[in-house]
């Protein structure tokens, strides 16, 4: 899947994917994100594991990289996610 992370006012590109167990019991997501703070460029990984249908009480595993900061992980629990409507493409 393709899209925006949008934390900031300036949305940056993100790629990931998206996928259920065989039981249709959790969804699995990762996404990547490279943002250009303009002095210094960020890499950014995120891994979900979401109980389905309910998407809540799941667990977040994080890594960021870059020159500034160095590397960054660590992970959150409980999290949750919530069902998005496609916006209308122009």
């Amino acid at each position: 899947m393709t899209g925006y992370e949008g934390s900031t006012s300036v949305p940056h590109a993100a790629t990931g994917t998206a996928c259920l167990n065989a039981a249709g019991t959790q969804l699995y997501v990762n996404w990547n994100v490279l943002r250009d703070e303009g002095t210094d460029i960020a890499f950014y990984s995120v891994r979900m594991k979401l109980p389905y249908p309910s998407l809540t009480g799941g667990f977040t595993t994080f890594c960021s990289s870059s020159a500034i900061a160095g590397i960054n992980c660590g992970a959150n629990s409980p999290e949750s996610a919530f069902p998005c409507v496609p916006a209308p493409l122009p």
